[in-house]
């Protein structure tokens, strides 16, 4: 009986091609992960800005129902 083996180190692979590169193959779960905290930090500075710098939102919502990125109701500055 045969014992299976494993490999430690990841396929590599280019990806596209399927030809050795030298480089891992990674699957898209990690570009997506990088987007995810890309547009964390954007709505995190968006709100910042928001509520802080320009005081013209009270809350901001982060992943509302309407299925947006970010929602803020915005109040509208006199003399502008």
């Amino acid at each position: 009986m045969q014992t299976p083996s494993f490999k430690a180190e990841p396929e590599v692979t280019d990806g596209a091609s399927g030809s050795d590169s030298g480089k891992p193959a990674f699957s898209s779960g990690g570009t997506s992960l990088d987007g995810y905290f890309d547009q964390l930090d954007v709505s995190i500075l968006t709100a910042l800005d928001l509520v802080l710098a320009k005081k013209v939102a009270r809350n901001v919502v982060l992943e509302p129902a309407s299925e947006e990125d970010l929602e803020a109701e915005l109040k509208m500055l006199r003399g502008q």
